[in-house]
């Protein structure tokens, strides 16, 4: 440098500048220009975002209404399935069915609840929803008016159920509906819901299933012993004769014969019975033809009406009645009937509705 005259030293300083601005701008200057440059891009994303925000902040109360709203919908939904199907539910609804008809399912075929679909919608605890079915396959046979209640029982049951198929045929003999349905039931599972298990009477069935017996009664009972029982007690009876006898052929009353209905038509009479609950009472209606009476007994557990029947006497005996029977009330009505013909029975059961047992 000392051999350098002026101008070249000048020349040398005059590069080192430049090097030193060129430095400047590689490793100071661009690297801030470019996050300036990120960061101008950061806070337009973030004011769009902001304004993303404020708009749904300004529909606040529409969604919490409309998320209230879906959240009631789904609720209610769900409400339609069971929590879980199992084996003990099924089996009172086929109880239950056995009671409304009064008629017997002599056999059962079940399948094990499958998973045929799992639902988007996550609960807040427990288990991801699912949908699950199962099937019951059951013969029945009973008369055509029992045959469309069997339906409605199917339709109208707490579970979500549906029939996906079903066969049937009309003894016009018997005036018997011969049917095979198959039941596909659905349910819900998952979350914190939980199958409440059915109220089961116990003891059902025989005293022992490996020997001839007498079946027992919903509660317990024998057959034999509620007839014998409501012999002693009935709130209402039936005494069905032949024209020919010296009694009249037709009698319907309360205890002490009270609301009296007689009939001597030597011919089958629609007999309607309605049971209604009242205040500390129940009122029992019926009708036989036109005529009407009533008949009022204290509240209580069970309804009980005796049907003393009896054989005909003839090809020309045709003394009988169609009842109709309409239990409105959360009672059970227990119908005994004795002595009946057992080829031709003078009582009938057109139509029944609600819990009514029937013993022979």
């Amino acid at each position: 440098m000392r051999n350098m005259n002026s101008r070249d030293k000048w020349l040398v300083y005059f590069l080192i500048s430049l090097i030193l601005v060129g430095a400047a701008w590689m490793f100071g200057a661009r690297p801030l220009k470019a996050k300036a440059k990120s960061l101008d891009v950061s806070v337009a994303e973030l004011r769009q975002e902001y304004n993303d925000k404020m708009a749904i902040l300004a529909k606040k109360d529409e969604y919490i209404s409309k998320t209230k709203e879906y959240t009631e919908a789904f609720d209610m939904m769900m409400e339609r399935y069971p929590a879980g199907i199992a084996k003990e539910n099924q089996i009172a609804f086929v109880v239950g069915l056995e009671r409304e008809l009064g008629t017997g399912i002599t056999s059962l075929a079940y399948t094990e609840p499958a998973t045929i679909y799992g639902l988007n919608s996550a609960p807040e605890a427990g288990e991801p929803y699912a949908l699950t079915e199962s099937r019951l396959t059951l013969p029945v046979t009973c008369d055509y008016i029992m045959w469309k209640h069997l339906l409605d029982y199917v339709f109208t049951w707490q579970d979500k159920s549906t029939i996906p198929s079903i066969t049937a045929s009309y003894d016009g003999t018997s005036g018997k509906v011969i049917s095979n349905i198959t039941l596909q039931q659905f349910a819900v599972t998952g979350g914190e819901r939980v199958l409440p298990e059915p109220d089961v009477l116990v003891p059902i069935g025989t005293d022992n299933i490996f020997q001839s017996g007498t079946p027992l009664s919903y509660d317990g009972r024998t057959a034999a012993e509620k007839i014998q029982d409501i012999k002693k007690n009935y709130d209402l009876y039936i005494m069905l004769h032949g024209t020919a006898s010296d009694v009249p052929a037709k009698v319907i009353a309360g205890q002490q014969d009270t609301g009296k209905l007689i009939s001597e038509k030597n011919g089958a009479e629609d007999l309607s019975i309605t049971v209604v609950q009242g205040e500390e009472e129940i009122n029992i209606v019926y009708a036989l033809g036109d005529n009407e009476k009533r008949v009022v007994v204290p509240d209580k557990e069970e309804i009980n009406i005796y049907v003393l029947s009896s054989g005909r006497t003839g090809s020309r005996d045709e003394s009988g009645i169609n009842v109709s029977i309409d239990n409105q009330t959360e009672r059970n009505v227990c119908i005994a009937v004795t002595d009946d013909d057992g080829q031709n029975p003078r009582f009938t059961v057109a139509e029944q509705k609600g819990r009514i047992e029937i013993i022979q």
